[in-house]
This record gives C-alpha cells, structure tokens and sequence, in this order.
C-alpha cells in the first residue's frame, strides 16, 4: 500500500513527467547528433571524390607536359638532324 501511496505523491509525478521530457529532449539530441554525423559524413566524403578528381585533373595535364615536351625534344632532334644533312649536302656538292 505504500507503493500506491508512493506513486500518487504530486512530486513523483512531477518527477515523472520531467524525466519524459528530459528523455524527449536526450531523444533529440542524439537525433540532431546522428543527422549532423551523417552530413558531415558526406561532405567528407564529397571533399574525398572533389580531391581524387582534382588529382586526376593534375596528372593528365602533367602526362600532357610531358607527352608535349617528348614530342619538342623529337622536333628538335630531326630538325638538328635535317640541318645536318643539309650541311653535309652542301659541302659534299660545293667539294
């Protein structure tokens, strides 16, 4: 009988119904908190592949530096090598 007493006493009550809204607000909190993680989850996720792209961006204008730069030291060298010629050509005609 003194449980059922315990129950109806105006302060338990009171007690009650703060710790269900203190359990609604904890509830919410950690709703926000799961929302967030995900968000910010997926801004890291979207930096990652913005990273990986701008990676993927550097090295094919590196690789076309490079292809670039192969293709002058060719032009150079068969220019050089055709000037060559032309000279011993010359002289050989001249001589």
């Amino acid at each position: 009988m003194e449980m059922d007493n315990f129950e109806d006493d105006p302060k338990v009550k009171e007690l009650k119904i703060e710790l269900s809204q203190k359990n609604l607000e904890i509830q919410q909190i950690v709703e926000q908190f799961n929302s967030m993680h995900q968000e910010l989850m997926q801004i890291n996720q979207n930096i990652s592949e913005e990273e990986k792209a701008d990676d993927q961006r550097e090295l094919i204008q590196v690789q076309s530096q490079e292809a670039e730069t192969e293709l002058s030291n060719l032009f150079e060298r068969q220019s050089e090598e055709m000037r060559s010629h032309l000279k011993q050509r010359k002289s050989s005609l001249k001589g």
